[in-house]
């Protein structure tokens, strides 16, 4: 993301336009979710860093017959330390008053991550995937592109001193000069081919550990190192004309990226290529290139906008995801002003970093080499280095005094025959409707709201081994069973994530007496008649217990079989591509008659109506409307739809759900009564899935499953 302001001869301003090209790409992706590959813009950033860097770093050698490494690392952290520790150090500190303690911590540890330059090893190891919707977003998490190159300018270097000493120590063996230049070039070739199989590799069965890792991504950088050591080696005379017209085949290339390349796990590899080969290109070209051919490029505001690209970088995500939360609470929840305003602040806050933090530190005498000071500099580099670190650690003991008045989360309710009976259905109905009309015209959040939401992940309980019975690896089928193994009447639970989250219900209405409720669901692997999975690996599991499932069926021939399964959230591995409506609408179709065919009812519980992620909506500035759900937004009405048919072909029973989460008009509210609906983007909390059992247990006895003259059943 840095900008190196020399290359090869001279300043070149068509690549700092292609900066500009590549900043405004990744911001426009991220406002306005326009262009849909606008995030390739950091795989340009990543071919123009590898061939500036290269080639400043092949000048050095050119001119001193070595690499100072001493040199090189005081001049990256004059480069990226001052305005990257004071990014991290606002967003921070400004995220703990404006997110709140839900996300603060959080955030501190991603900032910690950040300021020792392995935010990627920290997004990977959490699981965290840049392309889904509904997982909340840190504000630092676009410092994981900073790390991975910081990290390959760790390495590169000394190869680059060891290929240097190889070629020097061939010279002298056989007598004559060695093109050392070439040596380079073939080292990154080498690089590339390496690194690409690796991270085709790994995109395939890891993606999201692949789209953070520097191993798969070392190429890009690589395929601008290699250019930089192709040219030093035998620079090119290709004329004006093939020179402009590399630089418009690489224009070409690149637009067409931001249009095509789609957010899947397909990425990095094989669809980087397209925006990396199309930079490489155009950085080849628009060395000879006429000046009408790079305008689009050298045209001043471009070159200004590349001035500030790096600053811009840094500050445009902390501003929009602090700034929604700022605006929501003063301008109101999807102010058409929201946008416009935070693009208009992260453009101000990159042009004050960079008039006053980059451009003074930058002509400044920091860190230059001092025959006067030599014995300071390693305690200079020691502190410049850490400074950030401290500073968070300080900030998270500041914070750490704070504590919110709903922090206390009572105990999870026992569900009990009397619970499910004590009042009538109509009753229970009409209570539930007027607590989310009520809901719905909060304005402030519950001083005992339960769980919290910091807690809200943090206090399920489900009944039994349901957590483990969930797991890639269950144990028995009588350890995964409530109730009686031996009880008249068997029920099976099949699904996801989604299915384990409505279990606390279905374990009090179907887990004692005549029947008997076994587990079967897996966390991630939805039940359905397709290979579906954020990975291969993910995948092949998902596979194993769709037939597990499917085997237990056909053997068990159960009484009843529930299905719970989250809608539209994977991808087909097999295409890299998101799994499409009517995909998903066949195969769920397919699953429901193999059930169908194998036992006596089926009945579908669909995921909860979603729009509003908790973790991201609430804010201590804002009020409960911010995370009001809006069902009529949503593909939720086309898949009810679908499935409510597809059920009721096959005489199956389909739960219409919405009114246990959403008013008649599509509103859905974050609490109802004091309770917090969900957890996150699609799993209701367990505490409410309690409050829910009398409904849901009604809605059993609707399906011909149940009858209100049986007893409840006692746990």
């Amino acid at each position: 993301m840095t900008t190196e302001k020399k290359v090869g001869s001279g300043f070149r301003l068509d690549i700092q336009g292609l900066r500009a090209v590549a900043v405004l790409a990744v911001v426009a992706d991220h406002l306005f979710g326009w262009p849909k590959g606008g995030f390739v813009g950091v795989d340009v950033f990543f071919v123009i860093s590898g061939y500036l860097i290269t080639s400043l770093l092949l000048r050095e050698l050119q001119r001193e017959q070595t690499i100072s490494m001493s040199g090189f690392v005081r001049k990256r952290i004059r480069r990226i330390l001052p305005a990257s520790a004071v990014t991290l150090l606002v967003t921070v500190t400004a995220s703990y008053f404006v997110l709140g303690k839900a996300r603060f911590d959080s955030i501190l540890q991603d900032g910690i991550f950040a300021s020792l330059l392995s935010a990627n090893w920290r997004f990977a190891a959490v699981g965290t995937d840049y392309f889904a919707q509904g997982i909340p977003v840190s504000p630092l998490q676009h410092f994981w592109s900073l790390a991975v190159e910081e990290q390959f300018y760790l390495v590169w270097p000394l190869l680059l001193i060891a290929v240097c000493a190889l070629a020097a120590a061939r010279r002298r063996r056989r007598g004559r000069e060695t093109n050392w230049t070439l040596w380079v070039f073939v080292t990154m070739c080498v690089v590339i081919a390496v690194s690409l199989a690796w991270a085709l590799v790994e995109t395939s069965s890891t993606p999201t550990f692949a789209y953070f890792s520097t191993l798969s991504r070392a190429w890009e950088l690589a395929v601008g190192a290699a250019l930089a050591g192709l040219l030093a080696w035998r620079p090119f005379r290709l004329g004006v004309v093939v020179s402009s017209i590399l630089v418009w085949i690489g224009t070409i290339g690149l637009a067409a990226s931001f249009v095509i390349v789609p957010a899947s796990p397909g990425f990095p590899a094989p669809w980087a290529l397209l925006p990396v080969l199309s930079s490489m290109i155009l950085i080849l070209g628009g060395a000879g290139a006429s000046r009408l051919a790079t305008l689009h490029l050298t045209n001043p505001p471009m070159r200004y906008i590349g001035n500030i690209s790096y600053s811009l970088y840094l500050w445009h995500f902390p501003v929009l995801i602090l700034g929604v939360a700022l605006l929501d609470a003063y301008l109101g929840v999807d102010h058409p002003l929201t946008m416009p305003l935070i693009l208009v602040g992260g453009f101000v806050f990159a042009i004050l970093s960079y008039h006053l933090v980059e451009e003074p530190v930058r002509q400044s005498k920091w860190l230059l080499p001092n025959p006067t000071r030599a014995r300071g500099t390693s305690l200079r580099l020691m502190v410049a280095a850490t400074a950030a670190c401290a500073a968070l650690v300080a900030t998270s003991v500041v914070a750490g005094g704070r504590t919110d008045s709903s922090d206390v989360v009572t105990a999870a309710q026992e569900i009990t025959a009397e619970s499910l009976t004590e009042v009538s259905v109509d009753e229970a109905k009409a209570a539930l409707a007027a607590e989310i009309k009520a809901s719905l015209t909060a304005t402030a959040w519950p001083d005992d709201l339960t769980p919290t939401v910091a807690d809200g992940n943090g206090v399920e309980n489900p009944p039994g081994n349901t957590g483990l019975c969930g797991s890639p690896n269950p144990p028995s089928a009588a350890e995964c069973t409530l109730g009686d193994p031996n009880a008249p009447k068997k029920a099976f639970l099949v699904g996801d994530s989604i299915a384990q989250a409505y279990a606390p219900a279905l374990a009090a209405i179907f887990g004692s007496g005549d029947w008997s409720l076994r587990t079967l669901s897996m966390y991630s692997c939805p039940y359905i008649d397709m290979p579906v999975g954020s990975s291969a690996r993910v995948t092949e599991t998902c596979a194993k217990r769709r037939a597990q499932q499917d085997e237990a069926i056909k053997a068990e021939q159960p009484d009843l079989v529930i299905i719970s399964n989250t809608y539209l959230r994977e991808y087909n591995p097999a295409t890299g591509l998101a799994v499409t409506r009517d995909q998903w609408n066949g195969a769920f179709a397919s699953t429901l008659k193999l059930i169908a065919e194998n036992s006596k009812k089926v009945v579908v519980i669909p995921q909860p109506p979603h729009d509003k992620e908790i973790n991201e909506c609430f804010s201590p500035l804002t009020g409960p409307d911010a995370c009001v759900s809006n069902i009529t937004k949503l593909e939720w009405i086309q898949m009810a739809q679908a499935q409510s048919a597809a059920t009721t072909e096959l005489d199956g029973y389909f739960i219409d759900n919405q009114s246990w989460f959403c008013s008649d008009a599509g509103l859905c509210p974050p609490f109802v009564g004091n309770i917090l609906v969900k957890r996150d983007l699609t799993h209701p909390t367990q505490k409410y899935v309690e409050k829910l059992a009398p409904v849901i247990r009604h809605e059993f006895v609707k399906a011909g499953v149940l009858s209100d003259a049986d007893p409840a059943p006692v746990e």
